[in-house]
């Protein structure tokens, strides 16, 4: 297994650790996702669900 680099980015604020948190990931071209979609899908309450999907080589 090899390392991905993921940097971390608070998206919103101009505070750190108080915004919304995300990940970033440098040219993730070269890497396949292991789950077929990745849409985001309705769930029965009425929000949104966002699959994530591991990153496999």
């Amino acid at each position: 297994m090899e390392n991905i680099q993921v940097f971390h980015y608070d998206g919103f604020s101009t505070i750190p650790n108080r915004g919304n948190p995300a990940g970033v990931v440098l040219q993730a071209d070269r890497w396949k996702s292991s789950c077929e979609s990745d849409e985001t899908k309705p769930e029965q309450n009425g929000y949104l669900y966002k699959r994530y999907c591991r990153v496999c080589r």
